[in-house]
């Protein structure tokens, strides 16, 4: 098993991870499309990463964290908006897609409590068949590791 950061030939696989094991979560609802431009925007972010766990070619797990979760989500909306809109039309007419919408607005851009932190542990997801074998925990560490190059104590 190889632990790195992501490249944008990981961003598929990250993405129909996340839908596979996240199955329940607001991001999932959004779909595919969403999805890699998110995982995206990470990859090309200099304030946040995505972490993948590789076996044999492709990747098993990830893990994303961000120094400024608020910043990210600002640069995505503003880099992708056009794109994000198309990937999340036919979506925007479900009510819990659109109650979290304005959930996760409330919170990124909310009035936040300055003591709390701007740096996020974002996400962690392994395949199925992959759970129980190390594999969260080596990219945890790695996720720990790359907090620490971005300056988050």
């Amino acid at each position: 098993m190889i632990i790195r950061l992501a490249k944008w030939e990981d961003i598929q696989q990250v993405a129909k991870i996340h839908i596979q094991e996240i199955n329940r979560g607001f991001l999932t609802l959004l779909g595919e499309k969403f999805l890699k431009l998110l995982y995206g925007a990470m990859v090309s972010s200099a304030g946040s990463f995505l972490i993948v766990a590789e076996s044999d070619g492709r990747v098993i797990g990830f893990a994303s964290g961000s120094r400024d979760v608020r910043k990210l989500y600002s640069d995505f909306l503003k880099k992708y908006f056009l794109l994000i809109l198309c990937a999340m039309l036919p979506k925007l007419f479900n009510v819990k897609v659109l109650s979290g919408i304005f959930d996760m607005i409330r919170y990124l851009f909310g009035k936040k409590d300055p003591n709390l932190p701007r740096a996020e542990f974002l996400m962690l997801a392994v395949k199925k068949e992959f759970r129980n074998s190390g594999v969260a925990t080596s990219l945890f560490q790695e996720l720990i590791k790359q907090m620490k190059v971005l300056g988050v104590q």
